[in-house]
């Protein structure tokens, strides 16, 4: 399935230099190390995306775009939907190795698809390999680099004292994040200005959302 976006991009991004519009996050966005994941597939309990469907991982004939080096896994990922709340969709590229995947759900805000993208894509990369996560939403790098620590500490309430919200996508997402034991960075991309991998996966969410519609 979205065999066609596959070719899609092959067609139109095979060759395409991109853009470095975000550089590596320096302050507080390198890597926390933990305990190493037992199983990289373990898959997320039921209750935590309860509504949210995915395709299979696909592969892509080679690297996508020119992934940036240094890194064993660059991952670019993406959230959309249409009405927010509505249907949504996401999704994630490994632009080293050219597995992607996608998903949507009926009911859903773009910011749990953000989250989703990410937490789909950390399943997929060994813990003990080095990663590049590029993201262009401030709400998910945010979440996971800086917010959650608080959060946390506050048994995950905001300063106001109200809930987080999407805390069971956040709280798994933060848990994988800190239990990494390659190097990883995070880097924030700017959507829409023709980065080859950031288009790819808003192309593939906007395509699930609508699947959803």
């Amino acid at each position: 399935m979205l065999k066609w976006m596959k070719n899609e991009y092959n067609n139109r991004y095979g060759e395409y230099d991109s853009p470095t519009s975000g550089q590596a996050l320096e302050s507080g966005h390198v890597m926390k190390s933990g305990r190493a994941l037992g199983n990289r597939q373990t898959p997320r309990s039921e209750q935590t995306l309860k509504t949210e469907q995915a395709e299979e991982i696909h592969y892509a004939d080679g690297p996508l775009g020119r992934p940036r080096a240094g890194f064993d896994y660059v991952i670019a990922t993406d959230g959309a939907c249409s009405g927010n709340p509505g249907p949504g969709g996401w999704a994630w590229v490994d632009q080293v190795h050219g597995a992607y995947q996608s998903g949507g759900a009926a009911a859903t805000t773009n910011n749990r698809m953000e989250l989703t993208a990410l937490l789909r894509a950390l399943h997929y990369v060994p813990a003990e390999a080095s990663l590049l996560i590029r993201a262009d939403s401030s709400y998910v790098i945010n979440s996971l680099t800086t917010w959650a620590k608080g959060w946390r500490k506050r048994g995950w309430r905001k300063a106001d004292g109200k809930p987080v919200l999407n805390r069971e996508l956040i709280e798994p997402l933060v848990n994988l994040y800190e239990s990494r034991t390659g190097l990883t960075k995070v880097e924030w991309v700017k959507g829409h200005a023709g980065d080859a991998a950031n288009e790819f996966v808003d192309r593939l969410a906007v395509a699930q959302s609508q699947r959803f519609a």
